[in-house]
């Protein structure tokens, strides 16, 4: 289960797709990248990383872009719902 991407609302993947968002707009050989696309021992602690990790992308005042699936995002809530219904991630 390497996929950042949800078949169904239950899924619940263990890699941050925003991690390896920026994972993937780096050399495949950079030193960053395997902890960029480190899998989580549960689901609940990909989403404690999301929360401690991303604060700013969770913050109101940006404009959040998911690089995964290469569209731009308008607000803090078109993150959250990118998260949990196309990647699985509750945020």
């Amino acid at each position: 289960a390497t996929s950042v991407f949800v078949k169904d609302e239950k899924e619940r993947p263990r890699r941050c797709f925003l991690c390896v968002g920026a994972a993937l707009a780096l050399e495949p050989d950079h030193p960053l990248v395997e902890d960029l696309i480190h899998e989580f021992y549960t689901p609940s602690d990909l989403s404690k990383h999301f929360r401690r990790k991303h604060p700013k992308v969770l913050a109101t005042d940006t404009k959040p872009e998911c690089r995964v699936c290469d569209i731009a995002l308008s607000h803090k809530m078109h993150l959250q719902n990118q998260a949990l219904l196309v990647h699985g991630t509750v945020s």
